[in-house]
């Protein structure tokens, strides 16, 4: 009797592990779909948003003599497109918009602005502002003319709308990120 008891109990003992063995897969089996769902209305959303793409603007092509750049360029850095890409610069010290274009969508990694001429003094300190659909980021971009080199050295840092800095070249400019004045 005592072994029959036992054999039950422990029959009983199999029968609720297994059941919770059960529950434990079925409820890991929906949570990975969940998670999926999930996952793919994420996707969805930076697909159509720009996700955490962004983009900054550049010059190139600088001819020395007449102080100026024939390329004016805005780079796309992100996997997803732009949509609706607004630009603002304004030239800190002077505290006024001195340039606006409504870029719309942007696909590519980069886009120009065919032959466009930017005068440049010797050296200047560019404030940009972008909005989008997927919120709005800020630029700083230091030119510094190098007759040496023949072209207006660059450092350009990127601000997310948090302040974060998410992008910084500085490679050609003739100062360390860190010994840069950045105005805040």
């Amino acid at each position: 009797m005592l072994i029959i008891g036992v054999a039950l109990s422990l029959f009983s003992i199999y029968q609720t592990w297994r059941d919770e063995v059960s529950a434990e897969k079925k409820y890991e089996k929906e949570s990975k779909s969940f998670q999926s769902i999930i996952e793919s209305q994420r996707v969805q959303l930076e697909t159509v948003t720009g996700g955490s793409t962004f983009c900054y603007w550049m010059l190139y092509n600088f001819k020395l003599k007449e102080n100026a750049a024939y390329d004016l360029v805005l780079i796309k850095e992100g996997k997803e497109s732009l949509y609706n890409v607004y630009m603002r610069i304004t030239e800190l010290g002077k505290m006024q918009d001195i340039f606006t274009k409504d870029w719309g969508e942007i696909n590519s990694v980069a886009v120009s602005i065919p032959r466009a001429k930017w005068i440049l003094p010797d050296s200047v300190y560019y404030r940009i502002f972008f909005t989008a659909r997927n919120g709005n980021w800020t630029q700083d971009l230091i030119l510094i003319k190098s007759a040496k080199d023949s072209s207006w050295l660059p450092a350009t840092r990127v601000k997310d709308r948090s302040g974060r800095v998410i992008f910084k070249d500085v490679r050609y400019f003739p100062r360390k990120y860190e010994e840069i004045n950045w105005h805040n």
